[in-house]
């Protein structure tokens, strides 16, 4: 299993989705600017193949904005193409 860690990014936004093709297993979660989990932030399974995965935690992303964070993706028989913040 491959794992991508993102630099920080800032949080402005309401909801994630990703644009992935998964055959075998993918999941991402998020970490502070350290590299540390986020309470209520933990590993979200994405699976099959779309340009809109979205990404789903039982915390309101909004508590996030304006905040520094990494995304934590792990990869097996999956292409990332790219995330999307949206308000």
């Amino acid at each position: 299993m491959g794992t991508l860690i993102t630099k920080p990014v800032i949080i402005n936004g309401s909801s994630i989705t990703v644009n992935a093709a998964v055959v075998g297993a993918m999941r991402v979660r998020l970490l502070d600017k350290n590299g540390e989990p986020i309470k209520d932030f933990d590993w979200v399974n994405i699976s099959g193949d779309a340009v809109d995965h979205p990404v789903e935690w039982n915390q309101d992303l909004k508590t996030l904005n304006q905040k520094p964070v990494q995304m934590e993706f792990q990869l097996q028989d999956a292409l990332l193409y790219s995330f999307d913040l949206k308000n």
